[in-house]
């Protein structure tokens, strides 16, 4: 608690993020530091934030006092190099360099706000020698240890004028910034013609990231994908339109954006009914859950017995171990080179990345198909070459089960992760809501492909399905419902049918189904629906939800499982001995 005096500016009641003065929900008091702000929720722009601000002396005394008490992973005794690869800082920063660079004209000037330790910009260097750089921090602790010997002009905080940039860097500065509209208006004008902002944000509503818990003064506004485009219409920018692949952040649950100057900047974009309970929905008190309160019960205990500098590292190496992980695949600009598993070609992709593909489809009306690969799928395809042509032409392959990655590991082609098809199904569904896309829902029984669509419209009221049908037809039935999902204008495909079904379903008919984004997701309406549960989340997290599938249907399961097993074993064995 800061001492009694004023701490906070007066309340004008305006949103942080569009401006708007009406139907601003009072949500709960921030808990964290309890300098007496509060968020609210905008029903106009369906964004979050806290209000009122910090006075300046409230503010110098936070983030000198109580940031690095809330954030002792930052801590450290000496920002050096053991630091730097403790929290991936230049795996990161050439990842982001790589995304961009490819657009920004030779000997272009690019200014980075908050950039930290300087290995964005560092990294840039390396990659394009050419570029006059440009970077404002305010921590002067940490400003440019990454840099490492890049050529940089730094600037002082809040002063960019006097030139013109073809590259303005935002990552992760904006949700700290009073007044973001005004920022991105500000920063608009000082781009060159052709010239981009690039923004990454932490994505609110994305499971990997749920902002709501970590509710504090250093964060005050919290952003969707939507409200965020929204803010972009607001400050005069528009999207860069994208023409090739670009992987996605490998930073889980962020919105990555690239703007341009918007020539007619648009009125304010009025979020839905639907979007606003969404947001309503997933948007907990402040003080958080049961569990996020023991959590930091726990860190403060931890804080107050080891301090933040010694605790520090132990909190980076387990928050970054799977960003070294992804970041040790090479950087190729685009999708990673299909790995050879066992006579399969699986793409070395991440759910964020693979979600990322389906967006940039759906977008751009580009075909898709994505299809999936597991231990019994693979004997399948070695006996069905109907099944193994269908899986092999789809543009993503994923290794749904655990077994894959064992067997990627054995052989030594490491995949990144699972990608399992109903979290990837619930990610895309997710995605339709937040940005408009329609789904259309083929497979199962009558009443479970009902109750499916009914949950995801309870679950997401923003989503507008394009349509549904049940699995139970006839191959002469085949080609009217194809002419009907065409008709539909469905932006994506959920096949819920089993194999090999749903993979020569969408390889025969993929040009004349009309969707951008499809994919087979065998009985996962089921789960949907309710009626078959599926293991918790420290069994999935263990590889072990195969088990709990096989108490919940041993007879079916149980031989299945035996001699698939056994004959995966004898494969990896056979691989081994040079039999392969």
């Amino acid at each position: 608690m800061t001492d009694p005096v004023n701490r906070l500016l007066p309340e004008d009641g305006r949103c942080r993020l569009c401006g708007a003065t009406v139907d601003q929900r009072r949500i709960g008091q921030e808990s964290a530091v309890k300098y007496g702000q509060w968020l609210f929720r905008c029903g106009q722009c369906a964004g979050a934030y806290l209000a009122p601000g910090l006075t300046k002396a409230a503010s110098h005394r936070f983030y000198a006092q109580d940031y690095r008490r809330l954030f002792p992973i930052e801590a450290a005794r000496a920002y050096d190099d053991a630091y730097l690869e403790q929290i991936a800082a230049r795996q990161t920063g050439l990842h982001r360099a790589g995304m961009v660079q490819a657009g920004i004209p030779l000997q272009g000037a690019v200014l980075e706000i908050g950039c930290g330790t300087g290995a964005f910009l560092g990294q840039l260097h390396r990659l394009r020698p050419d570029l006059q750089l440009y970077g404002s921090e305010i921590d002067r602790r940490i400003a440019g240890c990454a840099l490492d010997g890049a050529p940089l002009t730094w600037l002082p905080p809040d002063d960019y004028s006097g030139r013109s940039y073809d590259l303005i860097a935002l990552f992760h500065v904006l949700e700290h910034v009073d007044d973001p509209r005004t920022q991105l208006s500000t920063l608009r004008d000082l781009l060159s013609p052709g010239g981009r902002i690039v923004v990454e944000v932490p994505d609110s509503l994305a499971a990997a990231s749920r902002s709501w818990k970590a509710v504090h003064p250093a964060h005050l506004s919290y952003f969707t994908a939507r409200s965020l485009d929204r803010l972009a219409a607001c400050a005069g920018l528009k999207e860069v339109t994208e023409s090739t692949e670009q992987p996605v952040p490998m930073i889980p649950g962020v919105i990555w954006r690239e703007w341009q100057a918007n020539p007619a900047p648009a009125p304010l974009p009025l979020a839905s009914a639907e979007e606003v309970a969404l947001v309503d929905r997933l948007l907990p008190a402040p003080s958080g859950s049961a569990r996020n309160r023991l959590t930091g019960l726990a860190k403060r205990t931890a804080l107050w017995l080891l301090g933040p500098e010694r605790l520090g590292p132990s909190l980076r190496r387990r928050a970054y171990r799977q960003v070294r992980k992804l970041h040790a695949r090479p950087f190729a600009g685009n999708r990673p080179a299909r790995k050879q598993i066992l006579g399969v070609a699986i793409d070395p992709l991440t759910m964020d990345e693979t979600v990322h593909l389906a967006r940039r489809a759906m977008r751009t009306g580009t075909q898709l198909v994505q299809a999936d690969v597991n231990v019994a799928k693979l004997f399948m395809m070695q006996d069905d070459p109907a099944l193994a042509e269908a899986v092999n032409h789809s543009d993503i392959v994923s290794a749904d089960g655990m077994g894959i990655l064992l067997a990627a590991r054995f052989v030594g082609a490491d995949l990144p992760e699972r990608v399992t098809g109903i979290d990837l199904m619930e990610r895309v569904v997710q995605l339709c809501a937040e940005e408009g896309f329609r789904p259309f829902f083929l497979g199962a029984k009558p009443e479970v492909v009902e109750a499916t669509l009914h949950r995801f419209r309870t679950r997401y009221p923003a989503l507008q399905p394009a349509g549904y049908h049940h699995g139970y037809f006839s191959p002469q039935e085949t080609p009217a419902i194809v002419a009907r999902i065409a008709k539909s204008g469905a932006d994506c495909l959920f096949v819920g049918m089993p194999s090999p079904a749903k993979e020569i379903l969408l390889t025969q008919h993929r040009g004349a189904l009309g969707v951008a984004f499809a994919m087979g997701v065998g009985g996962s309406f089921d789960v949907v629906a309710g009626l078959r549960r599926r293991a918790p989340i420290w069994a999935q997290r263990a590889g072990l939800e195969w088990f709990c599938r096989l108490i919940q249907e041993p007879r079916r399961l149980g031989p299945r499982y035996f001699f698939s097993n056994l004959r995966f074993l004898g494969l990896l064995l056979r691989h081994r001995l040079g039999g392969q």
